[in-house]
C-alpha cells in the first residue's frame, strides 16, 4: 500500500520555517583532476567495456557445462 500524507499536518510548520535563498558555492577542485578531459574519457570507456565484456566471456564455460548436462526427468 502506498503511504498517503496529509499536507495539512505539515503546512503550518513549512510556512513558519525560515526562508532563504539558495546560492551556489565555488567549484571545488579535487586531486583527481587527472581524470578530467581525454584521460577521464578513455578511462571511463575502458572500464565500461570491461564491465560489459568480462561477464560475457566468463559465462561461456558455465553455459557450455550446463548444455552438456543431461536434463532431469
Amino acid at each position: 500500500m502506498v503511504p498517503r500524507y496529509d499536507l495539512a499536518l505539515v503546512a503550518p510548520q513549512m510556512l513558519r520555517a525560515q526562508k532563504g535563498v539558495a546560492k551556489l558555492g565555488a567549484e571545488a577542485s579535487t586531486a583527481l583532476d587527472l581524470f578530467s578531459g581525454l584521460v577521464g574519457t578513455i578511462f571511463f570507456w575502458t572500464v565500461l567495456a570491461l564491465v560489459v565484456v568480462l561477464p560475457l566471456v566468463d559465462r561461456r564455460p558455465i553455459v557450455a557445462e550446463a548444455c552438456d548436462r543431461e536434463p532431469k526427468t
